[in-house]
């Protein structure tokens, strides 16, 4: 897993940062591929973009047209600019996006939805219910296993 830290001001290029990830994806190819790596042999020919919030619209944005990935994973992506929900057209593998029903910083109405649903085939949204955007869920010390 490689988790970048560009753009990560108060005003992110969110088209920097789909190029980064897409960028990131195909390094660690190039890296298993080289012999002096010390990486070489140790990653699966698959990879996926994953993303949350402003990376997850981000995630679009690397994924769209991309043909080194084999799937993307977004948590609360929001639109960004330019347009995750345009670029969902574009993507091509395998999405799962969650979405959470309490996030009011990216509402699913004006982000997850459209994006999900200007995707092709193969994907699927989960609405976590009375989730928000950086939760998913409710700590619950009564059903801790």
């Amino acid at each position: 897993m490689v988790l970048p830290t560009t753009e990560g001001g108060l005003a992110p290029n969110h088209s920097a940062f789909g190029e980064d990830l897409a960028f990131c994806v195909a390094q660690m190819q190039v890296e298993n591929a080289d012999a002096l790596s010390l990486l070489f042999g140790h990653v699966d020919a698959a990879s996926a973009l994953m993303g949350h919030s402003m990376g997850g619209g981000a995630a679009f944005l690397g994924a769209s047209g991309n043909s080194s990935i084999q799937a993307m994973v977004t948590m609360a992506p929001a639109e960004t600019n330019p347009s995750a929900i345009a670029a969902a057209a574009n993507v091509l593998v395998p999405t799962l996006v969650f979405a959470a029903s309490e996030d009011c910083v990216t509402p699913i109405g004006t982000n997850q939805q459209p994006m999900y649903d200007a995707l092709g085939t193969c994907k699927a949204l989960v609405n976590v219910t009375g989730g928000g955007h950086c939760y998913f869920g409710d700590n619950n010390a009564l059903l801790v296993r």
